[in-house]
Formats: C-alpha cells, structure tokens, sequence
C-alpha cells in the first residue's frame, strides 16, 4: 500500500525531510538550515537537495527514479528520505559553496549591467547552476577551478537573463496611486458583482498592494483574494511558477518586455472579477465551487463513477464554454461533480475521514482549497498564454486542485490567512518609514542586516535594541515603525515571497 499522502510529491518529501534534519541538528550559532541570504529554502529543497539526491539516485537498488513532481511510492519516499540523510554534508556544503560564490558574484553583475541587485535575485538561477556543478565535479562539491567556473556561469547567466522584479517598496511607490485609480474605476464594482467569498477564494476586500503578515501555515496558493498585487506580479518572474509543459498547439504569450507592461496587466487583471481576465476561467471557479467535493450520500448513490468525466475530457482541444451571465456550464458542472465522487471515494479519503470526520463537516475548508489551488493554475494561464483553458487543461487543474490541496487543509497543514488590514495611508507610511531608518542608520549603522537575520532566526533580542532607540526620540513612538512593522520592512528588502 502506498502511504504517502498524495500531496507528496517527490519533491516535497525532499523537502519535509531537510526540515526534519535542520531542526534536530546543530547547525551552528543563529542558522536556521542550509539556505542563507542567497538561496531560498524552496530552491534548496526542490533544486540542490533533489538534484543531489537524484543524481544519487542507485537504480540497480530501488528501480527508476521518482519524477520531481509524481507521487512516489512508499519505498521509494523513504529510499529520496535516506538519501538526503546520507548526503547531507554534499548538499550543505553546496549551499555554502553557493554563499559564496553568490557573494563574489554581485559586485560583477552590478557593474556589467549597471543594475542594482540582491543576493536574493540570483537565487534560482544559482540553486539551478549547483547539482550540474556537482555532477561535473564528480559528485562531490566542487573547488579550485570548478567553483571558478561555476562563478563565471553564474555571472554569465544573470548578466544574460531580464531586469529583476522591482522591490516591495519601490514598487508600492511606483504603483500604489495607479492601483487605486484602476480599482476605483472598475475593481470595486467587479468585487461586489462577483464576491470572492461565495467560491471560497477569500474575504471580499481588495486584494492589497503589498503583502501582510498571513500568520502561520498560510500557503501561498491558500492566501486566495488576499494574495497581494505585488505578489501576483512577482509570480511572473519566479521560474517555479511557469509551466513546465506545453503542448505543441499551446500559444505562449510573449514575455512583457518590461516591469511596467507586466505591472500593468497585473493591476488590470487584480481589478478583475476573481483575479482573473477570462470569463471561462469564471465559469471554473464557479462550478468547482458548487460541486465541492460532493456529499457522502451523493457518493454512495453514485452508478459507475468517472463515466462522465472522462467523456467530458476525452474531447481535449475543444476549449471551455463562455458562460452567459450566471449560468453554470452544465456538462462541466456534472463532468467536476462525477470527478469529485470519484475521488471523494478513494481509500485516501476514507483515511482522511476516519482521522477527521466526514468530509461534509468540512465543506467549507474543501471548497477553498479547491478553488485557490485552481486559482493559482488559472492565473498560470492567464500569464503564459494566449487563449484561456480547453478541456485539457481543466483536467490538470481538477486534478492538481482535488489531489493537492484537500489534504493538507483538512489536516492543519495549510490554514486561510485572516483578512488584510485595509489600505494604509501611503504618505503617512512611507513618512513614519523614512524616519524609522534614518534613526537606525545614524544611532546604530550596519545593524539593520544583523536584525534582520536575529527575526529570521526567531530571535527577540534585537527588539530590545530598537525600543530603546525609539524611546530617545524626539518625535515619540508614534512617528516610527513599530518593531512588528520594522521586521517587515526588512524582510521587505532582503526575503521573497514563495509560490
């Protein structure tokens, strides 16, 4: 039997076992794991440490590898799991190599593209240049003249690659009055004309510029309508986000030359109904909503499941139906709901459901984790190409927001965030933000790095630091940042946000 939750996929169990080892081993004063600065845990976890361990992978012993994004079966997860374990020290000692490099890499960039950037920006190209090192290397970490190398590739592809996506602050400077604006003219109305909260894709508020703290266990693709506009416009520039495959007839759309072209679609597709431009991709939402995940009597009196699926789907260029006003699209609505009891009848879910109860008492949860996560594919879409989905990419988001969200949510792994805090006074904020750097640049220089990894690691001391400041100055607690608001900030300049 297969015990690997679905929603497992290679990949993830990669990545829930790093999480494992970072938190039982000593890794030092102050470090959290592997990833620094330069690399971002998901690009350890799903780009060097998968590509060590399946370069490792031993196929005389445990068959063919597990695909990065399939579900592996139960010996194969615990083979990926050994792996990791076994080698550990390669796959952090790529990190630190990767540290390294990125450090000696920014001044080169910088100056040969006359470009500001972080260490954060070479990310992923960085993680993806890493296991092809180590391969060449012969599978081990590379030195001397390898690591050389793999500077120069690093430089040549970032120097070769588009202009970073803008930073959180600069671009609410940038686009804070033009959102407003498109929202005032046309946003307000779609939200009250189609409310995202009777499809379980959120609270029905504006979606905010920048993001907010979600709290814990809020997934990225659970924020829903509270996925910030600066976050729907960074998923254009993060590789993961982008579509793997492609079929022949699939018309990608250009690339936006520039961040203002994509910051402008984005503002115009985040003021429409749902987040979205297409009205098929409406129609989608709509009907995942009204047939959830069935209810149990539905399912027992169901004939033969899966018939009328697969009839619908079997037809796969023939593209969504437009729908008329409110009007569901019928042969989807009956082709989802006869998905959803195949899948409500799964020994998986009958698992679920003797851990948590009928699924029924979960409604609510199992209708917003379908939507969202088909959300996230819809918006995909919408980014990469021309027309909106046919038959066959409706398959995919069925089944990708059916077998991957439900699970976690139901279990806690994956709670909705709360609604955002509405709109801050831009000037008052940008005012009280000015004053609350200038304060700590002048008292204390070169600390605000150190604080920021101090919060990162989750410790408290260096707010002790920063009150202190606060109270010596002259205008009062109330013209500066908060140490809440000043963590943010930070993380503002130095994090980015994950798919």
């Amino acid at each position: 039997m297969n015990d690997v939750p679905r929603w497992h996929t290679s990949v993830a169990v990669i990545a829930a076992e790093v999480e494992a080892i970072v938190a039982t081993r000593r890794l030092g004063k102050g470090k959290r794991g592997p990833w620094t600065p330069s690399l971002r845990q998901s690009d350890v976890t799903d780009i060097v440490a998968w590509g060590v361990v399946h370069r490792q992978w031993p196929v005389s012993a445990a068959g063919e590898a597990p695909k990065k994004r399939h579900v592996p079966t139960a010996e194969q997860a615990q083979r990926l799991r050994d792996l990791v374990s076994s080698f550990w020290d390669d796959i952090a000692g790529l990190c630190d190599l990767g540290e390294r490099t990125s450090e000696a890499a920014l001044p080169l960039v910088e100056q040969l593209t006359g470009r500001s950037w972080r260490a954060n920006d070479l990310s992923e190209k960085l993680a993806g240049l890493l296991p092809h090192a180590y391969q060449d290397a012969g599978r081990r970490v590379p030195d001397g003249d390898a690591a050389g190398a793999l500077l120069a590739r690093l430089v040549e592809k970032v120097v070769q690659s588009p202009p970073p996506p803008l930073r959180a602050k600069e671009f609410g400077d940038a686009v804070g009055d033009r959102y407003d604006e498109r929202w005032a003219h046309v946003g307000a109305e779609n939200l009250v004309g189609h409310l995202p909260s009777a499809v379980g894709l959120g609270p029905d508020v504006r979606p905010p510029l920048l993001p907010f703290r979600a709290g814990p266990g809020g997934g990225a693709w659970g924020l829903g309508q509270t996925r910030s506009l600066y976050d729907r416009y960074r998923l254009h520039h993060i590789g993961s986000a982008r579509s793997a495959v492609t079929m022949d007839d699939d018309e990608r759309r250009p690339l936006p030359p520039d961040s203002v072209q994509r910051i402008d679609e984005e503002i115009a597709r985040t003021c429409s109904p749902y987040g979205l431009v297409a009205t098929e991709h409406h129609g989608v939402l709509r009907v995942l909503a009204v047939a959830g995940a069935g209810s149990r009597a539905e399912v027992a009196g169901q004939g033969v499941r899966g018939r009328t699926w697969h009839r619908w789907v079997s037809q796969l260029d023939v593209p969504v139906a437009r729908p008329t006003g409110r009007v569901l699209d019928d042969e989807l609505l009956e082709a989802v709901r006869d998905w959803a009891a195949s899948w409500r009848a799964g020994e998986e879910n009958h698992r679920l459901e003797e851990q948590h109860g009928n699924l029924d008492n979960h409604a609510d949860q199992v209708v917003g984790a379908v939507v969202r996560k088909a959300w996230m594919e819809l918006h995909r879409r919408e980014r990469e190409f021309v027309r909106p989905v046919r038959r066959r990419d409706v398959r995919q988001t069925v089944n990708v927001a059916y077998s991957c969200a439900v699970w976690p949510v139901v279990r806690g792994e994956i709670r909705f965030p709360d609604p955002p805090p509405p709109p801050v006074d831009r000037a008052s904020h940008q005012e009280r933000y000015r004053l609350t750097i200038e304060l700590v640049t002048t008292k204390v220089p070169n600390r605000l790095r150190d604080w920021h990894m101090a919060a990162v690691a989750g410790g408290d001391r260096w707010v002790g630091e920063y009150l202190a400041l606060v109270a010596g100055h002259p205008a009062g607690p109330a013209a500066l940042f908060t140490a809440d608001e000043l963590s943010e900030a930070l993380c503002e300049l130095w994090c980015d946000p994950d798919e």
